[in-house]
């Protein structure tokens, strides 16, 4: 017996409290471990292959939808819908409210700053889940272990798509069949043959061209019967291949096509993992590419790590162009230098991104610190992530930002900020120095993590502070200016990005 935890990750209190009823039923659970990848294939496979599925489902503020939720689950809950499997839903009660149909009539609601309020009900849910999936039959799916179909429309593009997608199956172990793209003859969804094909297939790839065709209604088969399913659209104008909320892959170039595909099958071919505390797989997994690497004692390349070129920088650069109506590198006085910053972090806020710690890698002594490209895929991102970001953001605009890392409670903590432009660069700096430019307002310190979402305070910033998981810019910037004032902290890096900048050009 296992059972399907969907849940959003960095709603750690919310969890815990949910958690601690499953443990008492002694309920076993598998989970997607958290990754850059959204592979629809393995969350078919799962929910088809587990006795039940439970989702706990909080609210999560856009400034669309005050009382939203994150669409990822609501795609998992729409998966396990489909696979027709026991259910039991915790739903915050405001999104619940506000958002009716969407969820079925059994969803059991729980106030998110008031969860003891529904305790005898939750607990209850919860023990009659427990016998209902002890005592449910459950239909397996028959299907032959390591069998792949490929099902293509018609078209060069999508034929030599299906030649690689084949010799890449193989390679990874599969048996690979390819039914004929007209073998159905107009026969449709009564073409018995080919969903008993579907049926026995671990697993499905279908390359869809932009016109209705076969391909469509094998997939149409294929979804309806909750199988495992890879999605790849042609489109010669896409120029990103992520997969849509649905699954859907479009694709215009084969080889970024073939990316693609290899870390869906990665992702499939992972599966799901065990779970006894749900904080153990909230931290993201990604591919650390040598970029990403930085030396922990090596100050000076925290400037590689700043992308003023990144086209999610340019966007939010022009985003507040637009909004101050100036040029930007011409800003200079404390006031609007002051303005431009507390904008990129209100502008960064609104995606309400989460805070991580950092995750080991393969190699000692070193961190990896994401891209802007990552931030905005990933929607999740570390204190030296921010700093790096919000450095991007304010070389990009023309100003002069500087990084710190200090050393505090035997923990390193970063912060990003600025200094006036036109104050001369800062090659070297001590605390003290950095106190008395702070102190003078040439230069500002603030909280990056402020702009992603945390249920505790990261920083020096205080509980009542972090409201709503995240900081106001005034609040970030007293943040910083506290964490550099306090007595026991010290200095371990600074960067002037400016400066390193110009030694680069001179060497």
């Amino acid at each position: 017996m296992q059972v399907y935890f969907s849940h959003s990750y960095r709603d750690g209190t919310i969890n815990k409290y949910f958690f601690d009823y499953f443990l008492e039923q002694e309920i076993p659970f598998l989970a997607d471990q958290k990754s850059e990848v959204w592979c629809v294939a393995k969350l078919e496979r799962s929910l088809i292959d587990t006795t039940g599925f439970i989702s706990i489902i909080p609210k999560r503020v856009t400034a669309e939808d005050p009382q939203g939720y994150s669409p990822y689950i609501g795609r998992e809950l729409d998966l396990a819908r489909r696979a027709r499997i026991p259910r039991l839903l915790f739903v915050d009660a405001q999104v619940l409210a506000r958002h009716r149909l969407d969820f079925p009539q059994d969803a059991v609601p729980f106030l998110s700053d008031g969860l003891e309020q529904g305790a005898e009900q939750h607990s209850r849910a919860v023990r009659s889940f427990r016998k209902n999936i002890e005592a449910a039959f459950t239909m397996r799916r028959d299907f032959k272990q390591r069998n792949a179909i490929v099902v293509a429309a018609e078209g060069a593009p999508l034929r030599k798509a299906a030649d690689d997608i084949e010799e890449i199956l193989r390679r990874a172990g599969f048996d690979v069949a390819r039914p004929s793209g007209k073998r159905s003859e107009g026969r449709g969804l009564d073409d018995i043959r080919l969903l008993e094909t579907l049926w026995r297939a671990e697993l499905c790839v279908f390359i869809l061209g932009k016109r209705l065709s076969e391909a469509h209604v094998a997939l149409a088969m294929a979804h309806a019967n909750c199988i495992p399913s890879v999605r790849l659209q042609f489109d010669p104008q896409s120029t990103d291949c992520h997969p849509e909320l649905s699954g859907v892959i479009r694709w215009g170039l084969h080889d970024d096509m073939l990316v693609a595909f290899n870390e869906q099958l990665m992702s499939y071919q992972a599966g799901l993992v065990s779970l006894d505390d749900p904080s153990k797989i909230s931290q993201m997994q990604y591919k650390q590419r040598s970029e990403n690497l930085w030396k922990l004692e090596d100050g000076p390349g925290l400037a590689d790590h700043v992308h003023p070129d990144h086209n999610f920088v340019r966007d939010e650069v022009s985003r507040v162009r637009e909004e101050m109506d100036t040029a930007l590198g011409r800003i200079s006085d404390r006031a609007k230098t002051l303005d431009l910053c507390g904008l990129f972090y209100d502008g960064i806020s609104r995606f309400r991104c989460g805070y991580e710690i950092e995750q080991q890698t393969d190699e000692p002594g070193m961190q990896s610190i994401r891209t802007p490209t990552q931030f905005q895929t990933h929607r999740t991102a570390t204190c030296l992530d921010m700093a790096c970001l919000f450095a991007s953001l304010l070389e990009a605009a023309g100003q002069d930002p500087i990084i710190a890392v200090f050393d505090r409670n035997q923990s390193a903590h970063a912060l990003v900020g600025y200094r006036l432009r036109g104050e001369p660069v800062l090659k070297r700096a001590t605390i003290g120095d950095l106190r008395n430019l702070i102190a003078l307002g040439d230069a500002v310190l603030f909280e990056a993590t402020g702009a992603v979402e945390s249920e505790n305070p990261v920083g020096a910033e205080t509980s009542r502070e972090r409201y709503d998981k995240l900081i106001r810019w005034a609040d970030a910037v007293e943040a910083g200016k506290r964490m550099v004032m306090q007595p026991d902290v010290q200095l371990r890096h600074f960067v002037d990005i400016r400066e390193q900048r110009e030694a680069s050009a001179r060497r």
